[in-house]
């Protein structure tokens, strides 16, 4: 995965670091070249985890679950 200090971003408007995460799987020509390049990386997320590692940081971040 990388992450948005990778792609030179440190901030987005006022939200703080700490409230931002980004989840890119290696491999995956949307998120990496930031285009529509859609590989098998870019499909995996629903099997990966990431979508479960997704959810937990924002359950976390924000304090709000379902």
């Amino acid at each position: 995965m990388t992450s948005l200090a990778e792609d030179g971003i440190n901030t987005i408007g006022t939200v703080p670091t700490a409230d931002i995460d980004e989840l890119c799987a290696s491999g995956d020509g949307v998120c990496e070249k930031h285009g529509f390049d859609i590989t098998a990386a870019h499909l995996s997320y629903g099997t990966d985890g990431d979508a479960a590692t997704a959810a937990a940081f924002i359950i976390k971040t924000t304090g709000v679950s379902a």
